[in-house]
């Protein structure tokens, strides 16, 4: 088990998470998105040193973790205009 927050968050919210004994790191992190109810996590860190985790086997039980939160972009398409063979394209984009 290990206890994770959202680097930045106001207010800070941490979580409980179990290590998966026979899970892939890409099931770690659903279970830290899901907990965390953020979109999708970027880089991990431990708390304690800063040193960035790429696998399991880095973990050890009651580390402490930070996750840093990516924003993914929002597209929202506002009209299409065609003018002399040429399709222009309006979008919006919003940072969620």
């Amino acid at each position: 088990m290990v206890f994770v927050s959202v680097k930045d968050a106001k207010p800070k919210r941490k979580v409980a998470v179990p290590i998966p004994e026979n899970g892939s790191w890409e099931q770690f992190i659903g279970q830290v998105q899901t907990k965390l109810k953020v979109a999708s996590v970027g880089q991990v860190y431990l708390a304690t040193t800063g040193e960035r985790i790429l696998r399991l086997d880095q973990l050890q039980d009651i580390d402490e973790l930070i996750v840093v939160e990516v924003k993914e972009a929002l597209y929202s398409f506002i009209s299409c205009h065609c003018h002399k063979n040429i399709m222009i394209l309006l979008i919006t984009c919003a940072l969620g």
